[in-house]
């Protein structure tokens, strides 16, 4: 597949690039410092700061499909992500291509937006943690990148692109492991986490999947509850505090004198310690 990449620089444009090269895809990698990259990697020079809409309509001609890893590397430059977008998607109308992956993030779909002015309150993946407390924590702080990203959003609504946004939770520096949860048009219940090199995997994964167009996939690592416990018991056996770990309930027998089992002539077996005698000295 010929695939065009936008944002090749940044931390998981990176690992998008290696991984699509491993797997056999012709890639087209368009930035704004060439020299980021290794000299085998073909490359057209774009600014999306200020884009030109004949270069990059240029490095898309011919491709299959277009992932856009771009995105704001401080906070200064938050309000980026639109515009590049609304760029991008001019271009590929220009060239006729129509598949697009781009980058958003899990609290985007409750956050309030020109065309959606009251989203729902609640994402339907969030527990009550997410939900009262890391949510509005998060947007609170990262409040403006959240703005740009629904703009985005909506910006791919009403456009006729066959688009998929991948909305993320924090993202680690963990290895790639292809085992990961995804959700349609909602966050991954429990998941607070994904590996960049996981995000690069779903986001070429997704191409070959018609079921994600136009709509958002959420991605992250999901721990359950019943494992939770699981692993929180394991923890309490490895340290020997069997008594916290597990209730032993002593066995019961019925009363010879009540052998209907009334509760009163229910009794419980408790073992019996006898004192041990101390061999006595000749």
């Amino acid at each position: 597949m010929k695939l065009a990449l936008l944002g090749a620089t940044g931390a998981v444009g990176r690992e998008v690039l290696n991984q699509a090269v491993v797997a056999g895809h012709a890639v087209t990698a368009v930035v704004r410092n060439p020299a980021k990259l290794p000299t085998h990697v073909d490359v057209a020079q774009q600014d999306f700061a200020n884009p030109n809409n004949e270069v990059l309509a240029a490095a898309l001609r011919d491709v299959d499909a277009v992932i856009s890893a771009v995105g704001p590397n401080r906070a200064s430059q938050a309000g980026i992500v639109a515009p590049a977008t609304a760029a991008i998607a001019h271009a590929m109308d220009g060239a006729g291509v129509r598949r697009l992956v781009v980058i958003s993030a899990a609290p985007v779909g409750v956050v309030p937006s020109t065309h959606r002015p009251h989203p729902p309150r609640y994402d339907p993946g969030d527990d009550l943690l997410m939900r009262y407390l890391l949510s509005p924590l998060i947007r609170r702080i990262f409040g403006r990148h959240y703005i740009d990203l629904a703009a985005m959003e909506d910006l791919l609504r009403d456009g006729s692109l066959d688009w998929t946004t991948i909305r993320l939770p924090r993202l680690t520096d963990g290895p790639l492991t292809g085992t990961y949860r995804t959700a349609i048009d909602r966050s991954v219940r429990h998941g607070l986490t994904i590996s960049r090199p996981d995000v690069a995997h779903l986001m070429l994964t997704v191409l070959r999947q018609p079921e994600t167009v136009r709509h958002s996939v959420g991605v992250a690592y999901w721990v359950g509850a019943r494992e939770s416990r699981q692993r929180k018991l394991r923890g309490r056996v490895e340290i020997g505090d069997l008594r916290s770990a597990q209730r032993v309930k002593a066995p019961r027998r019925r009363c010879p004198q009540n052998p209907k089992g009334a509760n009163h002539g229910i009794h419980q077996v408790r073992p019996v310690h006898f004192p041990r005698r101390r061999d006595r000295g000749a």
